[in-house]
């Protein structure tokens, strides 16, 4: 266990699970609890301090030796008290707990009491869409018919369960192939973006042909329809069909509604779907219509099937994340400046209760944008820097955005008359969008001429930007879309500039 775990899985908790785990915790002590000492120690910690622990527990407890074990077991009674208190509410917890009856049930010889706790997991398999583990069910009860049966009833029960056997196979074998599809989709998008050109379009189509040909549409299991509705809208997403895409979003979040059990096992995949169909009607411009929906991605911190703050910090990246990209897509800065002391604070909360990398680029991204429009070059750079640090340490940042994060830091650093930073960073951002297929021609006539206005002498300044504009609003012409024109906004820049 590294060492901050435990400081981490605490920091988790909500004040109802404490409390439950203190009372837990009690079992294990009946003097002095160490326990439950340390953990109101580590409690106290915004951030883990091995001095601080030494001083007020180690030290004063005499348990310099013992500190080691200590910490592993609280780490683990901690696991045993939230599994206590989900039990009932959590599926998996259920199953779990069912299974481990029906193997008691059996080593003492009560088959047919194991039997029934068996059908109680079965049940709970089915209704949420838990195959794997169902296999796993099945197999047992088979050991259960074996003996309570006689041979005949014996053999027709088990021709039966290997035909429900191969059937779930073929459905696990069906999810894995759309969930494969799905996340070769998704990774073309991440990396690139939407298709932007030709060749990328045809990318798009090559993958989706594969759903086309391989996919049997019939007789699908709830988490494959849930893979076909993420691949669809993500396709239509990428290709700019904005109406089918919303279209598949929304049907998409009805169709989890109308699954409870399998929508509360699954919570994050309902977030997912509810995030897609805010992001698609931000692209639209349909502000009123994404924040409905935002309004669902709200309610659900009210709910009783959140665990832990993983579903808290994702409802907390959704909110924060569709406020700025409307105030980016409307370039409403006053508005989005406002979100920065809460976006900020809501990082530092979730950096360890996983914030994505890809949102946490974003967030920087969008505000970069907001101050680079104020014309504030050094609060750009700020957030400019932060993508650039995450990108670094995490090797994964979405490499188009991070790619234009470097070209709004050439621009600042150029206005700040960084000259020597200038140069060496339009090298390195040129090396940068080679790698990741992003020098299109806008990008290239931007880096060409930043690099030749670096040392050209004041009285011809005038007249090598204006050939810079016009180059820029010729390859407009061409490439409308791109991302320099759309959201940075070169030529609004080069004007004032």
């Amino acid at each position: 266990m590294a060492r901050n775990n435990l400081f981490e899985l605490i920091k988790t908790m909500t004040s109802g699970e404490k409390r439950a785990f203190k009372l837990f915790a009690q079992r294990y002590s009946k003097k002095v609890n160490v326990y439950v000492k340390l953990f109101e120690v580590i409690d106290k910690l915004d951030a883990y301090d091995i001095a601080y622990i030494r001083s007020k527990y180690i030290v004063p407890y005499k348990l310099e030796k013992q500190f080691p074990v200590i910490k592993n077991k609280l780490f683990h009674i901690i696991l045993s008290s939230l599994r206590n208190q989900y039990q009932e509410k959590y599926t998996p917890f259920r199953v779990s707990r069912y299974f481990d009856e029906a193997d008691i049930l059996m080593n003492r010889g009560l088959i047919k009491a194991a039997l029934s706790s068996l059908e109680k997991a079965e049940k709970c398999c089915k209704d949420s869409d838990n195959l794997l583990i169902l296999l796993k069910i099945l197999d047992r009860k088979t050991d259960v018919y074996r003996r309570i049966l006689k041979a005949e009833a014996f053999k027709e029960k088990v021709h039966e369960i290997i035909e429900q056997k191969t059937a779930i196979r073929n459905s696990i074998l069906k999810e894995y192939q759309l969930e494969q599809i799905y996340n070769d989709i998704f990774y073309l998008f991440r990396t690139g973006g939407t298709a932007e050109t030709e060749e990328k379009l045809a990318e798009f189509h090559r993958i989706m042909a594969i759903y086309e040909k391989e996919i049997d549409k019939e007789s699908m299991t709830i988490k494959s329809k849930h893979f076909e509705f993420l691949l669809h809208t993500i396709y239509y997403y990428c290709i700019k069909k904005m109406d089918e895409s919303v279209k598949s979003a929304l049907e998409h979040v009805d169709f989890l509604e109308e699954h409870p059990v399998f929508l509360e096992e699954n919570i994050n995949e309902y977030l997912k779907a509810l995030n897609n169909s805010i992001t698609i009607y931000i692209a639209q411009e349909k502000y009123d219509d994404a924040n409905k929906v935002l309004e669902k991605v709200e309610a659900l911190r009210y709910r009783s099937i959140v665990l832990n703050r993983f579903i808290e910090q994702r409802i907390f990246e959704i909110k924060y994340g569709s406020k700025l990209g409307i105030c980016v897509n409307s370039k409403n800065i006053k508005e989005g400046l406002k979100l920065v002391p809460d976006i900020e604070k809501g990082v530092n909360k979730y950096k360890n209760a996983g914030l994505s990398i890809d949102r946490n680029v974003r967030f920087s991204f969008g505000l970069a944008l907001l101050y680079f429009w104020k014309r504030e070059w050094n609060a750009c750079l700020d957030w400019t820097n932060k993508i650039e640090k995450i990108d670094q340490e995490a090797s994964g940042g979405p490499a188009f955005v991070v790619g234009y994060a470097k070209l709004l830091a050439i621009l600042c650093h150029y206005e700040l008359g960084n000259e020597a930073f200038t140069e060496s960073l339009l090298q390195s951002t040129r090396r940068f969008l080679i790698k990741n297929k992003r020098l299109f021609e806008p990008e290239n006539l931007i880096l060409k001429y930043l690099k030749r206005m670096l040392f050209i002498i004041e009285s011809e300044r005038f007249e090598l930007m204006e050939s810079f504009k016009r180059d820029l609003v010729l390859a407009q012409k061409k490439d409308a879309d791109n991302i320099v024109f759309t959201t940075i906004g070169i030529l609004d820049w080069l004007n004032l500039a």
